[in-house]
């Protein structure tokens, strides 16, 4: 839970002790903007998922503001997987888990749509 006194959450999955994939989140309380040129210099491709997003061959990054009655959190999430050989095929389903961690995200944060979010982060 990203909420009380953590700021941060991260998940790894080790496979024969090698890191093979990795989720994290992070809040940002009170955010309303956000500096995202470090992840631009990092050379990833866009991304249409949550307010902006980036994917390389091996991870992705998001973020949302999260709204709650009190307060409105920045939440960035980043998704990394160990990848072998069908770079495409791991593109794919990274985009697609990062949708579906999203989504989650928010439901499990109790995020209310805020009505200046773009379609995108819906």
């Amino acid at each position: 839970m990203l909420y009380g006194i953590r700021k941060s959450a991260t998940c790894v999955v080790y496979l024969d002790g090698n890191n093979h994939f990795m989720a994290t989140a992070d809040r940002e309380p009170g955010a309303f903007d956000l500096d995202w040129s470090t992840w631009e210099k990092a050379g990833g491709a866009p991304l249409d998922v949550g307010e902006q997003g980036l994917i390389w061959n091996s991870g992705t990054v998001t973020y949302f503001f999260c709204e709650k009655p009190d307060s409105r959190d920045k939440i960035e999430l980043h998704l990394s997987a160990t990848i072998r050989d069908d770079v495409p095929k791991a593109r794919r389903l990274l985009t697609e888990l990062t949708k579906k961690y999203l989504v989650f995200a928010k439901k499990e944060l109790g995020c209310s749509a805020a009505p200046e979010a773009s379609p995108s982060a819906q």
